[in-house]
């Protein structure tokens, strides 16, 4: 049996789900999570969609779909993982054709909020600056300096 027709009718949900735990073992929990999340949405979405049968229009309508109701920073992760996924299914020659190519994000515009609508709140601050105090790392450095820079952007009063 070929190489091609050994993986031609492989769910994508299979492909994706064996691709991120094998190459992408070696990231923080949260982004493992962020991986799992993905995987769990293409089952939802494209749960019978097969590897030899994805199109870049099917992709599109799918983006499409679930831009509906998700925020703009919502859809570049999970199109992102997938395209990372694709693509080297693509280069290992288990799909003909690059079926990323130039897809288009959308995303629901209700969510996006004005700039005077994001911050935290004083609950919400107070609890950051406590928790990063106490867990000095580079990043939660980074937090902190930036809160201090900006303090408009943390609402300190009800």
């Amino acid at each position: 049996m070929s190489q091609e027709s050994a993986y031609i009718h492989i769910l994508l949900s299979d492909y994706f789900k064996k691709w991120y735990e094998t190459y992408k073992t070696n990231r923080t929990d949260v982004t493992l999570l962020q991986y799992k999340n993905t995987d769990y949405v293409i089952d939802k979405y494209l749960k019978d969609e097969t590897l030899n049968n994805l199109t870049r229009a099917k992709l599109q309508q799918f983006i499409n779909e679930y831009g509906k109701n998700h925020a703009k920073e919502t859809i570049p992760k999970h199109k992102g993982h997938i395209i990372a996924c694709l693509k080297d299914a693509y280069h290992e020659g288990l799909i003909k054709q690059d079926v990323t190519y130039r897809l288009n994000l959308v995303y629901n515009q209700k969510t996006i909020k004005p700039i005077e609508e994001k911050f935290l709140e004083a609950e919400d601050a107070h609890k950051l600056v406590t928790y990063c105090e106490k867990n000095i790392t580079r990043g939660n450095f980074c937090i902190l300096t930036g809160i201090l820079q900006e303090p408009d952007l943390v609402k300190l009063e009800p």
